[in-house]
């Protein structure tokens, strides 16, 4: 049987340097957030929540999402965070269970980078659901360099996902990124070569 396998993770914990590992292996690995863009560009209906919600500056002329805007607004503001996940999460859900339905089929393990499985209520959709984690105080440093914001907006952002201990309860595997890339590469390996066996015996 194939394996549809989450990768979740709270902010700065190294979700994405794992995926690109995984890539690099040869694994189909698909990214909600990238899904959730599509969804805002090209549903009229969400798009127009949106507009309502935000405003106009939420799209650029060409009709693509101006997600520097968007994102400059939920970080600092909670209940914009709520309002705009209550509008995309539910089509967010019924698009990715449709690609892994379509994808499953020529694929042995496909995977799902989302930072917000929990909070999207996506957890339902996956096999396996794999938890980065690390300390906080190294993933805002690591959070703040790639969005380039003071940490203090991180800490803000982070406070409104599920706590990193929580996420790592509900999940199958769990992987501690308090190391280097190397390190995490090699966690990938091991962990890859762990799925392969578990979807042969399934």
């Amino acid at each position: 049987m194939n394996l549809k396998i989450g990768i979740t993770g709270n902010i700065g914990a190294g979700k994405s340097a794992f995926a690109s590992f995984l890539k690099e292996l040869g694994f189909v690995v698909l990214d909600a957030d990238s899904i959730a863009k599509e969804i805002m560009s090209k549903n009229k209906n969400i798009k127009a929540s949106i507009i309502k919600e935000f405003g106009d500056s939420s799209f650029f002329e060409d009709g693509s999402i101006n997600i520097n805007f968007l994102r400059s607004i939920v970080f600092e503001k909670e209940e914009k965070t709520i309002k705009l996940n209550s509008i995309v999460h539910p089509a967010l859900k019924e698009e990715i269970n449709k690609i892994l339905q379509e994808r499953i089929k020529d694929n042995d393990i496909i995977f799902i980078e989302a930072a917000l499985i929990y909070e999207a209520k996506l957890d339902d959709l996956f096999d396996y659901i794999i938890c980065l984690v690390a300390d906080d105080n190294l993933r805002i440093s690591r959070a703040a360099t790639k969005y380039k914001v003071a940490p203090e907006n991180i800490v803000s952002r982070d406070k409104r996902q599920f706590l990193s201990e929580e996420k790592a309860k509900k999940s199958n595997i769990v992987i501690y990124n308090n190391g280097s890339l190397e390190e995490l590469r090699n966690k990938s390996v091991f962990i890859a070569n762990l799925l392969k066996l578990m979807a042969k015996k399934k």
